[in-house]
């Protein structure tokens, strides 16, 4: 038996823990990140219909369509392997019954109803579009039919793309790619008879027709129905959807999407859809940016706790070759979204990449401050800050600095997790191979310390596409070790503050996921409270990937569990994103969101966006195995018992002022003394527990040692001066039940 001082019982357990192995589990280890019970969601699957001031802008999970005075114009997403955006405009221009015209309105300006637009071209005839996630219903409701036969809706089409029969309705399509196709006519009248109609192509009018046989006896009102939607050829190798980001706010308990979509090479909108994690809810998806022939990359979103609002940044250029432009925008945490805002870069280059810190601190204090960093071409990376005002869409910026000053540098990434100090990282290649930079910055967005801390630059292998995290003292940063084209591994690196400025901590280039012939590329990594998290693509089979990823330890790059795998959606998971509650202002978080890129198994490979969460901690149990006795004492577990767990812990509670001890007993070989109808554990560790108003505390920091996963021990809490005892050998004695504690991830 040992007596112990409290503060140091943490340390004791591990090393006793790690010697023992008389009670220690057999069988499979558990994946590290365990499942929260959420399925994983699809984020990018829904629709929705905006008021944009002069027209309303609707959308769904292949498209995009506006509807003003002319009518509609609908833009098939073709993905990038159309070289040009592809539009096809639907202007109408008369209606006919038999040979009875109806009087309309030409010019009318759309209302919104909901997803509905409508057009009220008279008294009589409303002509309306239903925005779905598959394409868009549009209608034509009669409620009086002024002649008799046939009735002709015609409309002038504006296309590039060709006409040709689809079925029973049309195709405008282009060769190899695909385009918009308009299902078959439906006539259905008021006491829900149907019939068919037809449509046809002449002289750049589309008719749509439903026969007088029906019409004439219809009950009104009438609906003539065809939808419009996406067509994909087999053969076009399009990704709709992809490059998926996501952040986390604190307050509200919500997280935001942001994510691509490609309608051609020259045209790409960024969405934006947020999840309450407390109601499993996602709201409706909302554009963030996008325009005719304008392509809107690289989307960055952040937190800022103080003022719960996300902001979103994105680099912008007319079509694939035009200067590219940052541009910034806030959204409230409920998805209301703020006024874009050109990042004031300087001169006439094009600026790539940028990323953003957020601000996870708990109020604004000198402001709602957060850093941009970008790559600006021929010219290295540069530092920005930028502050939120009172309003969603008021934001000031201040001076731009230069994080490097060569044009061998690119791809910047910056940590979201710290109120402080912020860490940058960066690719260099002034030669044969790429490496990897550290700089710090201020939040008010200085340069800090006496330059940057370089890896492994012009000697090889590549090191590419790193990240980091880190709470403003310590950093991790993770990349991608490039040794062969199909052969990367997961390579991580420990960074802290001296005061002067960026220096090794620990363990530098070691790995993380280094498995002999598998590609393991793309990683990101977030400070996850008591862990890091870091997440990557791992490649499986031909055209076959999935989503992997590790805890690891806050310092030293130490694993914190096995390896975990997302929930797979389709054929090929791929480009993960990690919102950690710590950067979205929750210092000990326990969730991470993970979002990735799922893409098809057939030709086509578009892809879908999916959210997953996971808890960083798992697997442990607290199991009560011989019951108390004498006066009652309760004894209950604080947090998880899992490795890494800084939380973890003991509270003791009882009814006892006059006690003259109250001990926490750690036993490692599950043995007990019976005395009376109490079952005593013999103890290895035995600790004071220091007792106030009838509470008491022990805390027991968990190590991150993988090598304690599956680990047992008892614990129970021992009373001495309990004013009626159980036990003839010690009358004054009271026990709490004996917990048997089994370690988890």
């Amino acid at each position: 038996m040992k007596n112990q001082n409290p503060f140091d019982l943490a340390g004791l357990v591990a090393v006793v823990l790690t010697g023992t192995t008389l009670f220690a589990q057999s069988g499979a280890r558990q994946e590290t990140l365990r499942r929260t019970g959420e399925p994983r969601r699809d984020v990018a699957q829904s629709c929705a219909l905006a008021d944009e001031g002069d027209h309303l802008f609707g959308f769904g999970r292949d498209y995009a369509a506006r509807f003003d005075a002319r009518g509609l114009e609908f833009t098939p997403a073709l993905g990038a392997a159309a070289p040009q955006t592809q539009r096809l405009r639907f202007t109408l221009e008369s209606i006919v019954h038999g040979k009875t015209p109806f009087a309309l309105e030409p010019a009318v300006a759309p209302q919104r109803e909901g997803r509905y637009a409508r057009y009220p071209r008279s008294a009589d005839v409303t002509e309306r579009y239903e925005v779905r996630a598959d394409g868009v219903e549009q209608s034509f409701v009669f409620a009086r039919l002024p002649g008799s036969g046939e009735l002709v809706v015609r409309g002038r089409l504006a296309t590039e793309l060709a006409a040709s029969v689809d079925g029973d309705g049309v195709a405008f399509l282009a060769p190899g790619l695909g385009g918009v196709a308009f299902g078959g006519v439906l006539g259905i009248d008021a006491l829900g008879r149907t019939a068919k109609g037809s449509l046809r192509v002449v002289d750049g009018m589309l008719e749509l027709r439903l026969p007088g046989s029906f019409v004439d006896g219809a009950a009104l009102p009438l609906v003539l129905d065809p939808l419009i939607g996406t067509r994909r050829d087999v053969n076009n190798a399009a990704t709709d959807d992809s490059a998926v980001d996501v952040a986390f706010d604190a307050t509200s308990y919500t997280d935001l999407f942001v994510w691509e979509r490609s309608f051609s090479a020259n045209e790409v909108h960024v969405y934006g859809r947020t999840y309450a994690r407390l109601t499993g809810a996602y709201g409706a998806e909302f554009l963030i940016a996008g325009g005719a022939n304008v392509r809107c990359t690289t989307a960055a979103v952040a937190n800022h706790n103080p003022s719960d609002r996300f902001v979103v940044v994105w680099a912008e250029s007319l079509g694939l070759f035009g200067t590219s432009k940052l541009y910034l925008r806030p959204i409230s945490a409920t998805g209301t979204v703020g006024a874009s805002t050109q990042v004031p870069v300087t001169g006439g280059s094009s600026n790539y990449e940028p990323d953003l810190s957020g601000n996870p601190a708990a109020s604004v204090g000198s402001g709602d401050t957060g850093v941009i960093v970008w790559e600006e071409l021929g010219a290295g990376i540069r530092a920005l800050r930028y502050t939120l005002g009172a309003t969603i869409s008021a934001v000031g910026f201040g001076s731009i600095v230069a994080v490097t000053a060569n044009a061998h540098t690119k791809r910047p990434r910056i940590s979201r997790s710290s109120e402080s100090r912020l860490a940058v990282v960066f690719e260099e290649r002034p030669g044969s191979f790429t490496g990897v930079g550290v700089r710090a910055l201020t939040r008010a967005g200085a340069i800090e310390g006496n330059g940057s801390l370089r890896i492994n630059i012009g000697v090889g292998p590549d090191l590419v596409r790193p990240d980091v995290d880190g709470d403003g003292n310590d950093f991790m940063v993770v990349w991608e070790r490039r040794s062969a084209l199909a052969d990367g591994d997961i390579w991580c690196g420990m960074f802290g503050w001296n005061g002067v400025g960026i220096v090794l901590a620990g363990n530098v280039d070691a790995p993380v996921a280094a498995t002999a012939g598998v590609d393991e590329r793309d990683p990101v990594v977030v400070h996850a409270g008591a862990k890091y998290v870091t997440a990557w693509t791992k490649v499986v089979g031909f055209l076959d990937s999935v989503i992997a990823g590790r805890a690891l330890a806050l310092t030293g790059c130490q694993s914190c569990g096995d390896e975990f795998i997302a929930p797979p959606a389709r054929s090929s998971e791929q480009a993960a994103a990690l919102a950690s509650e710590r950067s979205g202002g929750v210092l000990d978080g326990t969730i991470t969101m993970i979002g990735y890129e799922s893409t098809g198994p057939a030709p086509g490979f578009s892809g879908d966006i999916c959210g997953a969460l996971f808890s960083n901690f798992g697997g442990g149990s607290a199991v009560p195995v011989a019951s108390g006795c004498g006066p009652t004492v309760d004894l209950v577990t604080l947090s998880l018992p899992s490795i890494g767990n800084p939380a973890f812990g003991f509270r003791v509670t009882h009814a006892q002022p006059g006690a003259l001890f109250t001990g926490l007993s750690i036993g490692f070989g599950g043995s007990a003394l019976s005395c009376g109808t109490c079952s005593i554990l013999l103890p290895d560790v035995l600790t004071p527990v220091a007792m106030a108003g009838g509470n008491g505390q022990i805390p027991l920091a968990l190590p991150c040692q993988a090598s304690l996963m599956g680990a047992v021990f008892e614990t129970q809490a021992l009373v001495l001066g309990a004013v009626v005892g159980s036990c003839p050998l010690v009358p004054e004695l009271a026990t709490s039940s004996r917990l048997r504690i089994t370690l988890g991830e």
